[in-house]
C-alpha cells in the first residue's frame, strides 16, 4: 500500500488512515481533529494496522470524544493494550453520541480485564455492530459482554473470539437474532405507517385546516397588515367554527396550508428581528395528525428549516458581537515565530478564539483583520465592548467621488457623515467574526481584489459605505469566498469552497507525511544494511570465540594431566619408611632435619630433591 495512496473516500464518506506505515502521529491526529470537527460528510474514520504509541493514543481520543457526527470507528490491529482502552479509548468511545459500528479486531493486548468496559459501551451507547474477534477474551470476559447484549435493543451483531465458548456466543446470538425480529417489526410498522392513507373521515382536522379551509386569504391579508405595521406584535388567526370546513374541497388543503405556513414562516423571521426569540405561528399549532400524511410531513419538515433559517440569518452578527472578547495591549510584544503576532501599547484587540491555551491566545487588530496571530495574555488588558468602540479613531468623512470616477482598491472608502462611531465599530466586529476560511490561506492562495462598483449617488454611497470599506479588511481567502455578510445557508457556494479548501490542505499534509515517511523510510533501509553487516562480521566473531574457547579448554586438560603425572612421579620418587623428625624448640622455628633415603646421603634437605622445581611448596 503506498505512502500517497488517498485519504478520503467521499463514497464511503470514510477517511482511511489505515496501513500507514508509522506515519499516524499525534500531529497528523491533532490536525485530522481540525478537519473532522466542523464537518459532517466524512463519518467513517479507519486507523487500522497502525501501532500507535501514548501520543497518538491521546490524539485519537481527543479526536473522537463528543464527536457530532462521527457514526462508525475501525481500528483493527492498533496494538491497543488493556490499560489504553480502559483509561483512554473506552470512556472517548462512551461520549459517542451517534456511534453505531466499532471494529476493535486483531488487538490481542485486549483481555478479560477491558470485558467491563466494553460492556459499558454496549449498555450506554447506541451501537449495532461490534466486532471483537482477535482479541484475548475467554469465557469470564465474553459472560460479562453477554450479559450486557440481553440489556441493549441496538445491537443486531457481535462478533466474538471462539476462546469465549459455544455457550457465551450462542447467548450472544440470542440477543442478536431478537433485536434483529424487533428491528424488522418496527421496519415494517413504519412502511405501513407511511403508506396509510389519510381519510377526512377517520381523522379529526387540525384548527390550522380548518381555519384555511374556510378563509384561505384571511391568513394573507393578516401577514400584509402585519408587514405594513413591523411594531405591531403578531396575532394569531381567528379560529373560525368546524361548521363552515365542509364548503371547501379537500384538494385546497395543502396549497393552502403550505401558503399559510410560509406566511407565518415570514412573520416569525421578523419577530425574531425584534424581539430575540420564536414567535408562536402555524408550526407550533400542528399536531399528531398532521404529521400522518406523508405529504404534510414533508412540507411540515421543509418549512421548518425554512424558518430555522431565517431566524439564524439576522441574528448571527449579534450573537457573533455579544460573545467577542476586547483587549488593550498593556505591554509591547515582539512576536518571535510565524504564529506570534506582534503588537504595540494601547492598540485594541479582539479574540478570534475565546479560550485562552497555556497562556496564549489567538487575536486580530480591529482596525485591520490581516493582523493575526497568538499573544501572550499577560501582555493584555481585557475591556469590554464599550470602552473598545470608544477607544478605535472615528475616520474623517470624505466627499463621494463622482460618477465617473471608480473607487480605487489601495485607498480605503470613508464611512457617510451621519453614521456614529459606535455604528463604525459594530460594522467592523462584524467583519472581523466572519467566518475564518483564511486557515488554509498558506496552502490554497486565491488572491482576488475588492469588486470596484461606481457611485452612483450620494444616497447610494451612503447605503454602500459600509460593505465596501469592509472589504479592506478581509484575507485573500475570505475574499475568494464572497460576501461576509451572507450565512452560509444562503451561499451553498461557500460551504463547498470552504470544505474544499479543508480538503485540500489535508491532501497536501498527508503528501508532506508521506515524502518525509519515505525520506525516512530510505534512511531505515540503509540502517538495515549497516545492521545485517554488523550481524554478519557478529557471527563470523561468535565462530571464532567459540573456537577459542575450545582450543582454551584443550590446553587447560593438556596441563591438568600432565600435573597429574608430575604429581604421580612425586609420589612414587618419596619413600613412605623413614618419617620427618623435626624437632621444634619452644618459642624457636622448626629446624630442617635430614632425611636417610636411599638415594641421599646425611644432612641432606627434603627440599634438595630431584623433585620438579615447579611443584615446590
Amino acid at each position: 500500500m503506498g505512502l500517497l495512496r488517498q485519504v478520503l473516500d467521499p463514497n464511503r464518506r470514510c477517511v482511511d488512515l489505515s496501513d500507514q506505515r508509522g506515519g499516524l502521529t499525534a500531529g497528523v491526529l491533532e490536525s485530522l481533529r481540525t478537519f473532522l470537527r466542523y464537518n459532517d460528510r466524512y463519518v467513517h474514520l479507519c486507523v487500522s494496522d497502525n501501532v500507535l504509541g501514548s501520543a497518538a493514543i491521546a490524539g485519537l481520543c481527543a479526536l473522537i470524544k463528543r464527536h457530532p457526527h462521527l457514526i462508525a470507528l475501525e481500528a483493527q490491529h492498533c496494538g491497543l493494550l488493556d490499560k489504553d482502552f480502559r483509561f483512554y479509548v473506552g470512556p472517548a468511545i462512551l461520549t459517542m453520541r451517534h456511534l453505531t459500528f466499532v471494529d476493535l479486531s486483531r488487538n490481542c493486548g485486549l483481555t478479560d480485564v477491558s470485558a467491563e468496559t466494553l460492556a459499558r459501551i454496549l449498555v450506554e451507547t447506541d451501537v449495532e455492530t461490534v466486532r471483537l474477534f482477535g482479541t484475548s477474551l475467554t469465557e469470564c470476559g465474553g459472560r460479562v459482554i453477554a450479559t450486557a447484549a440481553a440489556n441493549t435493543t441496538t445491537l443486531v451483531s457481535c462478533e466474538l473470539p471462539f476462546t469465549v465458548g459455544s455457550a457465551v456466543l450462542e447467548d450472544i446470538e440470542v440477543c442478536t437474532r431478537r433485536n434483529r425480529a424487533h428491528r424488522a417489526i418496527l421496519n415494517n410498522a413504519s412502511a405501513h405507517y407511511t403508506r396509510l392513507q389519510v381519510r377526512r373521515s377517520r381523522l379529526p382536522c387540525p384548527p390550522a385546516l380548518k381555519h384555511m379551509e374556510a378563509n384561505p386569504m384571511v391568513a394573507i391579508d393578516e401577514l400584509l397588515s402585519l408587514e405594513s405595521k413591523p411594531g405591531a406584535p403578531p396575532r394569531s388567526p381567528t379560529l373560525l367554527p368546524p361548521s363552515l370546513s365542509s364548503s371547501v374541497p379537500s384538494a385546497q388543503v395543502p396549497s393552502s396550508f403550505a401558503a399559510a405556513s410560509v406566511a407565518n414562516t415570514k412573520v416569525a423571521s421578523t419577530a425574531v428581528t425584534r424581539r430575540g426569540k420564536v414567535t408562536p405561528d402555524s408550526l407550533d399549532e400542528v399536531t399528531m395528525w398532521d404529521w400522518a400524511d406523508p405529504a404534510m410531513s414533508t412540507t411540515l419538515h421543509c418549512l421548518y428549516l425554512l424558518d430555522r433559517q431565517a431566524q439564524l440569518a439576522p441574528n448571527r452578527a449579534n450573537s457573533v458581537v455579544a460573545q467577542m472578547r476586547y483587549f488593550v495591549v498593556a505591554h509591547e510584544f515582539q512576536a518571535e515565530e510565524d504564529v506570534e503576532l506582534s503588537v504595540f501599547k494601547d492598540e485594541i484587540l479582539c479574540a478570534t478564539e475565546g479560550i485562552a491555551q497555556d497562556g496564549w491566545i489567538k487575536v486580530e487588530v480591529t482596525m485591520d483583520a490581516r493582523r493575526r496571530g497568538f499573544v501572550p495574555i499577560s501582555y493584555l488588558r481585557e475591556i469590554s465592548a464599550a470602552e473598545a468602540s470608544a477607544s478605535m479613531p472615528a475616520p474623517a468623512s470624505s466627499a463621494p467621488p463622482s460618477a465617473g470616477e471608480s473607487t480605487s482598491p489601495m485607498r480605503t472608502p470613508q464611512r457617510a457623515g451621519g453614521e456614529s462611531p459606535a455604528r463604525a465599530a459594530l460594522a467592523n466586529t462584524t467583519i472581523s467574526t466572519s467566518l475564518n476560511l483564511g486557515n488554509c490561506s498558506d496552502v490554497v492562495k486565491k488572491g482576488s481584489s475588492p469588486s470596484l462598483q461606481p457611485m452612483r449617488s450620494p444616497e447610494t454611497a451612503a447605503a454602500h459605505a459600509a460593505p465596501t470599506s469592509s472589504s479592506i479588511h478581509l484575507t485573500p481567502a475570505q475574499q475568494a469566498a464572497g460576501p461576509v455578510n451572507r450565512h452560509l445557508l444562503e451561499n451553498p457556494n461557500a460551504v463547498v469552497d470552504a470544505f474544499m479548501k479543508n480538503e485540500v490542505y489535508f491532501n497536501q499534509l498527508m503528501q508532506r507525511r508521506a515524502s518525509a515517511l519515505a525520506q525516512m523510510q530510505s534512511g531505515l533501509e540503509e540502517a538495515m544494511t549497516e545492521v545485517a553487516a554488523c550481524k554478519d562480521r557478529s557471527a563470523v566473531l561468535t565462530r571464532k570465540l567459540h573456537d577459542l574457547d575450545g582450543v582454551v579448554e584443550r590446553e587447560r586438560q593438556r596441563w591438568m594431566d600432565r600435573v597429574e603425572e608430575e604429581k604421580a612421579h612425586v609420589s612414587r620418587s618419596a619413600p613412605y619408611s623413614a618419617p620427618l623428625a623435626v624437632p621444634v624448640s619452644c618459642g624457636t622455628t622448626p629446624v630442617r632435619s635430614p632425611i636417610i633415603g636411599p638415594r641421599s646421603g646425611l644432612g641432606r634437605s627434603v627440599l634438595d630433591d630431584d623433585s620438579p622445581r615447579q611443584l615446590r611448596a
